[in-house]
């Protein structure tokens, strides 16, 4: 799974297609270096950081998670990223996993 546990909330790998035609959350799947990534398409471009918000508010409106409790933790600029998902870990997970059931491979209105 693209998720790990971190002392204050959940981390998730991601990696992330902009300037697709519509905004979603794909399935869960394994880079070339083996390692599992879960697939995230927006419309935004890579340009001054819109792809990276366009990333934040689908994964808040999608699994409920508040926007100001999820942060880039790593590749700000890349393909690939680290997302944060602050809080109690299980806490966090199991709302994520609840919500991820449901929404793998729907796509956002937005």
């Amino acid at each position: 799974m693209p998720f790990t546990k971190a002392d204050d909330g959940i981390r998730l790998r991601l990696k992330v297609t902009p300037r697709a035609r519509h905004n979603a959350i794909g399935p869960v799947h394994h880079d070339s270096d083996g390692c599992a990534v879960l697939k995230v398409s927006v419309i935004a471009v890579a340009e001054k950081g819109r792809a990276n918000e366009a990333v934040t508010k689908l994964l808040a409106k999608v699994w409920g998670v508040p926007r100001t409790r999820i942060k880039l933790a790593a590749d700000l600029t890349g393909r690939r990223k680290i997302v944060h998902f602050e809080g109690e870990p299980d806490a966090v997970m199991a709302g994520i996993e609840h919500r991820r059931e449901k929404s793998l491979g729907r796509r956002s209105t937005d």
